[in-house]
């Protein structure tokens, strides 16, 4: 497949944001890909993979696209004009992206049409994509697989929890790495460690290294748990382990969590409020906490929703002098946590009504809405680039450097 860009304007001028660090423009909803009109919203959860930002797209209030921002333009990858692989149909939907390594990982379907459309896990790689992982209707166990719920990709393979036919009541968590055969890591009829009931719900897998963790409930505990090969399933935490930190009880709910070369951090409830916790190597620790100060002085009351890779964390949080507007916050390695934009700021030139975020070992990518009139757009921030890392300027960077350079010559030329 070849992909067709338009050139726009990226990444050629940092903007201050209020937090007080430069975000980088990347694109927006004004910026159209090639064969795209009408309205254009920007999902809230861009992908850095391949060198590009990739990003999912509602047009026209109904098809969900994928489209990459890359240095020479914005480019289609999935919608309705790109064939879907060994069939007859274009993609109507491509949600769910995840980055696999050196390939982008996506949920794809190709018919809307039907109560159970026709979907599949793509990879794109090399400008193509390629047959998929697993799809509707292809066999697994004693079933067929029919439909998808979550996807999480590294460079290993991926993992999702699907829905099984005939057994419509059968959920499982399936694992397959690429180049490999799916295995299926536990279902509904799986008994917990430490349970006697099978389990009643299980969600939102992630890799991490070849283990995969994921959430399920009883009718008696609900927790985060873990299967590595030859070992089967333990807890990494559940409503029956405390907390680690003195006189706070054990965790109560449990949100996302993310893998951090190894080291899994998650949300969870506890005696305190909402905050942050990692589990690694059996042990757990907490990593922002109610109660912690940021690098501008403000107060921490909430952490939730962590994303990120490597040495780099960013999350949603909310602060003592704002506690019911969410933020973006970004914390890398034993450093300080940063804000960098939020719900109620003031933004080129618009109110900043929602915001979400994402990261790679390198960057942050947030992303920022209006609601009135709908605007969405992505900004970058860049961690521990190194010195000769320098982004490749437009025309209008390269314009608007030789002018400044201009401009302090002519003032040094004043003073002589």
């Amino acid at each position: 497949m070849e992909l067709t860009l338009v050139a726009v304007l990226l990444g050629s001028v940092l903007a201050g944001a209020p937090g007080g660090v430069p975000l980088e423009k990347i694109t927006d909803s004004t910026m159209l890909p090639p064969g795209v009109s009408g309205t254009f919203i920007i999902d809230s959860r861009p992908v850095s993979c391949l060198g590009n930002v990739f990003f999912n797209a509602l047009e026209d209030g109904a098809l969900i696209g994928l489209y990459a921002a890359t240095p020479q333009g914005l480019a289609v990858i999935a919608n309705r004009t790109i064939p879907v692989p060994g069939t007859m149909l274009t993609f109507q939907n491509a949600t769910r992206t995840d980055c696999g390594g050196d390939r982008l990982v996506f949920l794809g379907a190709g018919d809307r049409r039907s109560l159970t459309p026709q979907a599949g896990i793509y990879t794109f790689q090399n400008g193509a994509i390629s047959p998929p992982l697993l799809e509707t209707d292809m066999p697994l166990s004693d079933s067929d697989i029919q439909s998808f719920s979550s996807l999480d990709a590294t460079e290993l393979g991926i993992v999702a929890d699907v829905s099984l036919f005939p057994a419509t009541d059968k959920q499982v968590v399936v694992m397959r790495p690429f180049g490999g055969a799916p295995t299926i890591i536990a279902d509904r009829s799986t008994v917990l460690p430490g349970q006697t009931q099978p389990l009643s719900i299980l969600s939102r897998p992630i890799l991490a290294g070849s283990d995969v963790f994921f959430h399920a409930r009883t009718d008696f505990d609900v927790g985060i748990y873990r299967w590595r090969n030859g070992e089967g399933i333990t807890i990494a935490a559940d409503v029956d382990t405390p907390v680690p930190l003195s006189g706070q009880g054990n965790f109560g709910a449990f949100g996302i969590f993310t893998n951090l070369n190894g080291r899994v951090v998650f949300g969870a409830t506890f005696a305190g409020g909402l905050g942050l916790f990692a589990f690694q190597a059996g042990d757990l620790e907490p990593v922002v906490l109610p109660g912690d100060l940021t690098a501008e002085g403000a107060t921490l009351v909430s952490a939730f929703e962590p994303r990120g890779a490597g040495n780099l964390l960013t999350f949603l949080g909310r602060t003592q002098d704002a506690p019911f507007l969410d933020a973006v916050f970004v914390k890398e390695g034993d450093g300080p946590v940063r804000r960098l934009l939020g719900v109620g700021d003031t933004f080129e030139g618009r109110d900043v009504h929602t915001v979400a975020s994402n990261a790679d070992h390198r960057d942050v990518l947030v992303w920022a809405g209006n609601l009135d009139p709908p605007f969405t757009a992505i900004y970058r921030v860049r961690f521990g680039a190194a010195a000769t890392d320098i982004p490749a300027l437009s025309w209008w960077g390269i314009l608007a450097l030789a002018l400044g350079l201009g401009l302090v010559g002519w003032q040094a030329l004043r003073r002589l």
